[in-house]
């Protein structure tokens, strides 16, 4: 099982409509990612909002060790 830490976020109600950080870490066990996008991890389950980009969940998914 291999433990991935990502920064929290949640959808700003203002107008920009960006990504703010929730200030909390999310520990994520990669083999249970299904899919993804820019700030958001889908499992078979739930929806994790995160401060990452597609590209940089990409390279911490399939960074080895």
């Amino acid at each position: 099982m291999r433990l991935i830490e990502f920064n929290g976020a949640y959808m700003a109600a203002d107008e920009d409509r960006g990504y703010k950080s929730s200030g909390k870490s999310i520990t994520v066990i990669a083999e249970q990612v299904v899919a993804f996008y820019d700030h958001t991890i889908l499992t078979a389950s739930n929806k994790i909002r995160v401060m990452e980009t597609y590209d940089e969940i990409k390279a911490k998914l399939t960074k080895k060790g």
